[in-house]
């Protein structure tokens, strides 16, 4: 019996069921697992902080290292370049009290390191501040002051000029193509990366070399190589062959080129001997011909092109003795008209051909007016040349030695004797030859 009651109290024990132990474990492994998760978190949160601290002084330092390089940069790009320092006071010996400060003028240009460094760090504060400083103007000399030593324009290298046209930045090509083009290498750059806006914008203001304007050609926009013609022309080259077009009998090249601009000097010259007579009316109702190439002009051309070039230009300039020595009366009498016509070397033109045109000398010597002053031996040639006999004046005219003045000679001519006015011309002719066989 007494066994039976103890077994029964142990039976009523409320003792919890048989797997509590294993749930206690897992409750502290799940406090465990969500402290190292924590945990892991903390670590990675100050991972991050420790990471953001040290990028912040990274960038620190090297916004302190890229302050102290650009002040470098700036303060040896500003050290560069003219400097000049006084040497001297000199009295002028032509201006009395007038002093005159001498300077010593040099040059000092940027370290290789320097601009390296420039080049590798692409600032573009620095890169304005280099063009800037190329840009630069000699010293000036003046009434009162004078530089000696190395005053010549500064010259910046190829390697710049490229690196500046490489860049493309539109303010620092306006800052330096306002006062210089790029060489050879530059010009590539920017036919190579092609803008068509910045090729007619550098257009306007630089022209390209002979293989830059062949490459300009071969791109085949219009737009570039009229801009081209209009502003800079073409090289020598291209305008031979050009001209060689023309001369083989294809004019589409020709009057697309003059219909922009006029030819130089070189070229007027070989026009002159192949333009056929359409081809040059067109060039001459556009354009006239330099000064050097009019004598040229009124020796080649056929009399009804000549008259159409001294009605649309109305000058020929030293071309009058070819003119005179064609003989072309009509254009001689057409000429004098113009307002541009040199009198006195028009008579002196026409005076020298074998036989005179009297017509056009008449209206010419006409036109002389008599001047206010007269020496008492010019008065006493007029006095002559009115009232002398014909001995008298041809004995005065074999022992004349200067010249007549004009208003003398036209007063020979009106004298109507053509012996006179011919030996006066035969002994001026003489004279003149003289004179420069003398100078």
């Amino acid at each position: 019996m007494t066994f039976i009651r103890v077994r029964f109290f142990a039976n009523n024990l409320n003792y919890p069921p048989i797997n509590s132990t294993h749930m206690k474990t897992d409750n502290a492994n799940d406090a465990v697992a969500q402290g190292a998760a924590e945990w892991r978190a903390r670590e990675q949160k100050e991972k991050e902080l420790r990471l953001h601290r040290e990028q912040e002084r990274l960038h620190e330092e090297k916004e302190r290292e890229e302050r102290l390089t650009h002040k470098e940069v700036m303060d040896a790009v500003d050290r560069c370049f003219y400097h000049t320092s006084f040497k001297e006071t000199i009295e002028e010996p032509y201006w009395p009290h007038c002093d005159v400060d001498i300077y010593d003028c040099r040059i000092e240009y940027p370290s290789a390191e320097i601009l390296e460094l420039l080049m590798q760090r692409g600032n573009h504060d620095e890169v304005m501040a280099m063009i800037k400083a190329y840009n630069e103007e000699p010293p000036r000399h003046s009434e009162t002051t004078t530089y000696e030593g190395n005053t010549s324009p500064l010259y910046m290298p190829d390697y710049l000029q490229d690196f500046i046209a490489r860049r493309g930045n539109r303010e620092e090509l306006e800052a330096f193509c306002g006062k210089h083009g790029f060489k050879a290498s530059g010009q590539d750059i920017l036919l190579g990366r092609g803008d068509h806006d910045e090729l007619m914008w550098y257009l306007e203001r630089h022209g390209f070399l002979l293989t830059q304007q062949r490459m300009l050609i071969a791109r085949g926009n219009v737009d570039e190589i009229r801009q081209h013609i209009k502003h800079h022309g073409l090289a020598p080259e291209l305008l031979d062959e050009l001209l060689d077009e023309l001369e083989s009998g294809n004019t589409e090249y020709f009057y697309k080129f003059i219909a922009l601009r006029e030819l130089p000097v070189k070229s007027q010259e070989r026009l002159l001997d192949i333009a056929k007579e359409p081809e040059f009316l067109a060039y001459i109702g556009r354009y006239g011909f330099w000064e050097q190439v009019l004598p040229q002009l009124a020796a080649k051309r056929s009399e009804t092109e000549l008259e159409a070039y001294i009605k649309k230009h109305h000058y020929l300039g030293k071309g009058v003795y070819d003119l005179a020595r064609r003989g072309f009366r009509s254009l001689n009498m057409l000429y004098l008209e113009q307002p541009t016509c040199n009198d006195a070397m028009f008579i002196d033109a026409l005076t020298q051909v074998p036989t005179p045109d009297y017509a056009a000398l008449s209206k010419l010597y006409l036109r002389i007016p008599r001047p206010r002053h007269l020496s008492e031996k010019e008065e006493a040639n007029l006095t002559l040349f009115s009232t002398g006999t014909h001995d008298e004046v041809m004995a005065f005219l074999k022992q004349m030695k200067p010249e007549l003045c004009l208003y003398a000679e036209a007063a020979l001519f009106f004298r109507n004797k053509q012996d006179e006015y011919k030996i006066y011309l035969i002994i001026k002719d003489f004279h003149k030859q003289k004179n420069q066989r003398n100078s």
